[in-house]
């Protein structure tokens, strides 16, 4: 069926140091699906599918002799109708999201970012009638130490007022031994809350637990010349309740909590510059993804990419 999508993206110079973006964004679907009863047998109904997606958002930005700074607010609404000979539904999301950073330099060799987030998620349809509010604020420091090693610590804090309150730290390195030669090292904690559809959409679970991480990376990176640069990373990450969808009990699909998964890894690009404005980069990945209670591969983890 028939999609359409208009957009409008403006950006408005007050002057030279302060600026406006506005972008408004509304989409429209309208398709027809048909369920099979076997992957070679004939459709047993046809159904309807329906979006209507609208989206604006306001950002400004300001910066001064030692301040950059921006300010964002953003709201989303979206209406679905999905409608088949054997049900049908009717659902309403929408979110606020107001963001706000400063990047003060402090002096020559030390950069302080700090600001927050405040977002209201809700959904709504014939059985359903839910909302949730977050805020996180948020720290870091870009911290060079002589000529070659630049630290970076950083907190971050969380609140979701169904799930309470988490600090997740971070911290990462660069050491640069040449202009065209670095290892990179970060070590971070991670959270997040459920989101609403997670908790009350087609596939929800209302008992999802909030998702923990813990992981850490190291990297080296290698430039030869202006036109070629190459990048080779181990990572190993650790996760507690991680959330993901259910497959055993299809077509019943359900988004569930892994206890225990972790994921483990090496990442390799090379990219070359070709001039013209041309470039061709080469990725390669390695991942082992597990849960750690079944000790089984995690779904749709490909080993190699």
């Amino acid at each position: 069926g028939p999609t359409q999508n208009y957009s409008l993206d403006v950006d408005y110079e007050m002057d030279q140091n302060n600026s406006l973006n506005l972008y408004l964004n509304y989409e429209n679907t309208n398709q027809q699906f048909k369920k099979f009863t076997s992957a070679s047998g004939p459709f047993s109904y046809l159904g309807i599918y329906n979006v209507d997606r609208k989206s604006a958002s306001l950002t400004y930005n300001g910066q001064n002799d030692n301040s950059n700074y921006m300010l964002s607010a953003t709201y989303g609404e979206l209406k679905k109708d999905v409608t088949s000979a054997m049900s049908a539904n009717s659902s309403k999301f929408n979110f606020w999201n107001i963001e706000a950073r400063d990047t003060i330099k402090l002096d020559n060799n030390n950069r302080l970012t700090f600001g927050g987030e405040f977002r209201t998620d809700g959904r709504k349809d014939s059985s359903i009638d839910e909302s949730s509010d977050q805020y996180s604020l948020f720290i870091h420091d870009e911290l060079k130490l002589g000529e070659k090693l630049l630290l970076i610590p950083a907190v971050r804090y969380d609140h979701h007022d169904s799930f309470g309150s988490e600090t997740s730290p971070n911290i990462g390195a660069t050491y640069s031994f040449t202009e065209a030669s670095r290892l990179k090292a970060n070590y971070g904690e991670g959270y997040r809350a459920p989101s609403i559809s997670e908790l009350y959409g087609t596939y929800s679970n209302p008992n999802l637990r909030p998702e923990k991480s813990k992981g850490y990376e190291l990297s080296y990176e290698q430039e030869f010349g202006d036109d070629t640069a190459v990048k080779l990373t181990y990572f190993k990450n650790k996760k507690t309740d991680a959330i993901a969808m259910d497959y055993s009990l299809a077509p019943n699909y359900q988004y569930m909590n892994i206890e225990k998964s972790s994921s483990e890894g090496v990442e390799f690009e090379i990219k070359h510059d070709l001039g013209n404005g041309f470039t061709v980069i080469g990725n390669y990945d390695y991942l082992d993804a597990m849960n750690d209670k079944t000790n089984t591969r995690l779904n749709y983890s490909a080993r190699n990419t």
